[in-house]
């Protein structure tokens, strides 16, 4: 009975840290999407005053990075 409750314990505690990741994850990747969302809105708004290249690229290539790391996370947790 002893080493059940101690194993329960150790079972909570563990899924507390894994939940702790989850939440940690997901607002970083929230707050990552509402600043690509914002540098889009710049870019369609400054549209008509011919944005660099460049500038448009790196906002491209954060999408793709953002795109990338939710794949790995859904492959991670198996869906």
């Amino acid at each position: 009975m002893q080493s059940e409750l101690i194993q329960g314990i150790h079972d909570l505690e563990e899924f507390s840290r894994i939940l702790d990741k989850f939440a940690k994850w997901w607002t970083e990747m929230v707050m990552e999407t509402k600043a690509q969302l914002q540098r889009g809105k710049i870019v369609a708004d400054d549209s008509l005053n011919k944005l660099d290249k460049i500038r448009v690229l790196e906002i491209q290539r954060k999408w793709e990075d953002h795109k990338a790391r939710y794949c790995g996370y859904v492959n991670q947790v198996g869906y």
